[in-house]
C-alpha cells in the first residue's frame, strides 16, 4: 500500500530542491551581472531573495499538488481494493450454487 506520509515528505523534498536549484542558478547569474557591472550588490541581493522566494512558493505548490493527488490515489486504491474483495466474495458464493 502507498505510504502517504512518505510520499508527502518526498514531495516536500522536491519543493525544497526546486528552491535550492533556483538559488544556485540565480547566484551564478547575479555574480556574472555584478562582475560585468550591470547591477549593484544591493540589487543582486534583492534579485536573489526574490527568485528564491518565488521558487519556495512554487515548491510549496508542488508539494500541495502532490499531497492532494496522493490523497485522491489512496481513496481510489481503497475503493478498488474494496470492490475487488466484494467481487471475489461474490464469485466464491456463486460457485457454491
Amino acid at each position: 500500500m502507498v505510504n502517504k506520509k512518505e510520499l508527502v515528505r518526498k514531495g516536500l523534498i522536491v519543493g525544497a530542491g526546486i528552491a535550492a536549484i533556483a538559488k544556485e542558478k540565480t547566484d551564478k547569474v547575479v555574480a556574472e551581472m555584478l562582475r560585468k557591472g550591470h547591477i549593484s550588490q544591493a540589487e543582486g541581493k534583492r534579485l536573489v531573495r526574490k527568485v528564491v522566494g518565488e521558487a519556495a512558493k512554487s515548491g510549496k505548490r508542488v508539494a500541495s499538488v502532490v499531497e492532494s493527488e496522493l490523497s485522491r490515489m489512496v481513496k481510489v486504491a481503497g475503493a478498488a481494493s474494496t470492490t475487488t474483495r466484494v467481487s471475489k466474495h461474490h464469485k466464491r458464493r456463486s460457485h457454491r450454487k
